[in-house]
């Protein structure tokens, strides 16, 4: 029987009504892959250490801000007129792409977009 993706919490005080910004949670992602090191395995762990966060609440707000005008804008240079961002228990988000970190996390990293076999850049 599938799984059914678990809605946000908003049990913690300091959260009672917190706001899904598409783009800012674009550009904490991409941000977050920026950093160096950074491959699948790491990037499930640190969302398993982390299991209520977005993104976004992993990052500093400003340059989150700022990566996600600069993907906008590498996007539109490329011809790219709409897409769609999906963010993990914000709900619509495709339960397959979960599975991604199980092989990374066994018997060494996954790749990345522009990572070796080792998830080196």
């Amino acid at each position: 029987m599938p799984s059914v993706q678990a809605p946000l919490s908003f049990r913690s005080p300091e959260a009672p009504g917190r706001t899904i910004s598409p783009l800012l949670e674009m550009g904490a992602y991409e941000l977050l892959w920026s950093e160096k090191g950074m491959f699948f395995a790491r990037m499930a762990d640190l969302f398993r250490e982390h299991p209520e966060a977005l993104p976004s609440e992993l990052v500093a707000e400003d340059p989150a801000k700022e990566m996600a005008q600069m993907v906008v804008e590498i996007l539109r240079e490329k011809g790219v007129s709409g897409f769609g961002v999906r963010v993990h228990r914000a709900g619509g988000y495709p339960e397959g792409i979960l599975g991604i970190d199980g092989a990374a996390s066994e018997g060494g990293a996954a790749r990345g977009p522009g990572r070796d076999q080792e998830g080196r850049e």
